[in-house]
């Protein structure tokens, strides 16, 4: 990915999930207290195959 949005607010309703990626305690990959990692795209970059749009979120517990 050339570059990253990182995104917080309500802009992440209206996407679809790219990747979505969870805490995992065996694996020792741990985001927070349990949290998870997010790649977003909306519709229509995604309908253009316009990855260089894709978001970036994370939640953490």
């Amino acid at each position: 990915m050339a570059s990253t949005h990182v995104t917080t607010d309500a802009s992440a309703a209206s996407t679809s999930k790219v990747v979505a990626r969870g805490s995992e305690g065996d694996a020792d990959t741990m985001w927070g207290d349990g949290g998870a990692l997010y790649w977003l795209i909306r519709p229509e970059g995604l309908a253009a195959n316009g990855f260089e749009s894709v978001m970036f979120t994370w939640q953490c517990c």
